[in-house]
């Protein structure tokens, strides 16, 4: 799964973020987490400093997770500054970042699904698997005015149900 955040790429695998390094053609590892399973989530990112990741976990996840990045790292406007930074500590830029799972779960459970950012707090969950079955099911989440939660909206279903698909 991937996020783009104030001109950062984020990618996660597994348990893990990285950060992609254009300039210096790098991976730089950000907020490593064994509390939390990203294995087949969704992320994107819900406002210019929030990345949310939803389900996962073979279809048997309804959690929505947010990670605010600090302010330091939305300071950073451009790549080169991403290069001072990371030559000294690799891992300075993302020190600090709240990362937690949110009251609200999703209303389905469900993995291999696809998630965009729609505007400013507010993403589009699209089909995936849920327990087995190919979903058709969209929903419109909003974070809540404090950041710390997601409220899920169902609207009209896809034609044609989807999973591993793409935005």
């Amino acid at each position: 799964c991937s996020a783009k955040v104030n001109d950062k790429l984020i990618v996660g695998n597994a348990n893990s973020l990285y950060l992609y390094n254009i300039p210096s053609s790098r991976w730089f590892p950000v907020n490593r987490s064994n509390q939390f399973s990203m294995s087949r989530t969704s992320m994107c990112n819900i406002n210019s400093n929030t990345i949310i990741l939803v389900g996962g976990d073979g279809g048997r996840g309804d959690t929505v997770e947010l990670i605010h990045l600090n302010k330091f790292s939305n300071e950073m406007t451009s790549y080169d500054d991403f290069s001072s930074i990371f030559s000294t500590n690799p891992n300075m830029c993302f020190e600090n970042t709240q990362r937690s799972k949110c009251q609200t779960k999703l209303p389905i459970k469900v993995a291999f699904n696809s998630l965009i950012n729609l505007k400013e707090n507010t993403v589009l969950l699209t089909g995936g698997n849920n327990m087995g079955a190919t979903s058709n099911r969209v929903f419109k989440g909003t974070l809540s005015p404090n950041g710390k939660n997601v409220t899920w909206k169902e609207l009209s279903p896809m034609n044609i149900a989807r999973s591993n698909h793409m935005c």
